[in-house]
């Protein structure tokens, strides 16, 4: 009889991030022992409390998994993981050059922080036996980014588990409006400044925007509101699960990410979510997407970066209820299959199983 399978989560990831949250919950849902040993204590005293905290941990597990984000404990991670004969799993989950350079657009690839972020996803892959990430288009750009072969990744979808959340009840939506919702962080790749303009365009019609959450492009959006004195658009900071899933079973149609320029491969979280609970989603068409939908199937598309498309699609989609019944009922049905912590969890089982038996 095979033993079971013991695996120690380690690093600085927080718990409560829906990727942990759900590759954790995932694993133990399969039958997966998952030892944490966890720290967020401040970045001078990380290292030595993970050590303590491995102690009793030690020889009880077969592979070490770091969690998200842990580019930074890889060093620890290797060394701990080699004195224990085991193999180091690295859930980079998203590079961080593509996130700060490309997505975020915080700094240049040239300036010190873009080669520090280069350096930190080459350094921290390097130094894993396996390196998990979220699509194939992930897996393609970072490999080409580090110069590993392709047998050092793997790709776990993000998924979701908010359908398992009780909802909270949540204000009531404006009566007689056709309500467009989104959420997550104010940045260039997000594109809300491009939901703004596009929500300038529909004014005349009964169309209401609300918009959850904060973040560095906060301000500058905010501005251009006041500026373009746009009047059906709702600003709500960030809220908790249970009240984002009230929130998005309110919305006649949830949105996805807008920015224009360069196209990062990813599938964001909010997408995940609006399907797992039977929404309609509208997004613009980022190439990973592919992977897993199917346009006006599972859900509709328009140009990143383009406000008059955006406004044209939610236009087709207010009027095309048979097309939103359509995108809510397919992206559920193919979040039950394939996005579940049940689903995810048993893809990492077979994954981690199978570099544990792996010929040294």
């Amino acid at each position: 009889m095979d033993t079971p399978l013991t695996i120690c989560y380690f690093g600085t990831y927080r718990p409560d991030y829906p990727r942990n949250r759900i590759l954790i919950n995932g694993l133990r849902r399969n039958g997966v022992t998952v030892l944490e040993c966890q720290s967020r204590a401040p970045r001078s005293r990380r290292r030595r409390e993970l050590v303590r905290l491995h102690q009793p941990l030690s020889g009880r597990y077969q592979a070490l998994m770091v969690g998200f984000p842990g580019h930074a404990v890889m060093p620890l991670a290797r060394k701990i993981a080699r004195q224990q004969g085991a193999p180091v799993v690295f859930d980079a989950f998203t590079s961080l050059y593509g996130a700060q350079v490309l997505g975020r657009r915080k700094t240049a690839a040239w300036r010190p922080k873009g080669w520090k972020s280069f350096a930190a996803d080459w350094v921290a892959c390097r130094m894993a036996d396996l390196v998990l990430l979220d699509t194939a288009a992930h897996v393609d750009y970072l490999r080409k980014l580090t110069g590993l072969p392709a047998n050092r990744f793997r790709t776990i979808l993000a998924g979701s588990d908010i359908a398992e959340v009780t909802p909270t009840p949540v204000a009531p939506k404006p009566p007689g409006k056709f309500l467009v919702h989104f959420h997550g962080h104010y940045s260039k790749f997000q594109g809300v400044d491009v939901i703004v303009r596009a929500a300038k365009l529909l004014e005349h019609r009964p169309i209401h925007f609300r918009l959850i959450g904060r973040g560095q492009e906060y301000a500058r959006v905010a501005k251009l509101v006041q500026r373009l004195s746009v009047d059906n658009v709702e600003f709500l900071p960030d809220v908790d699960y249970a009240q984002l899933a009230g929130y998005l079973l309110q919305a006649d149609l949830c949105l996805g990410v807008f920015g224009g320029g360069t196209l990062r491969p990813v599938i964001p979280n909010k997408i995940y979510e609006a399907l797992a609970l039977g929404r309609p989603v509208l997004t613009g068409h980022l190439p990973a997407m592919d992977e897993l939908f199917t346009a006006d199937v599972h859900v509709a598309y328009c140009r990143p970066g383009d406000p008059k498309d955006l406004a044209d699609q939610v236009l087709r989609l207010e009027g095309d209820v048979p097309l939103r019944q359509q995108l809510a009922t397919e992206g559920r049905v193919l979040s039950e299959r394939y996005l579940t912590p049940a689903k995810l969890g048993a893809e990492l089982k077979i994954i981690l199983e199978q570099i544990v038996h792996a010929p040294v």
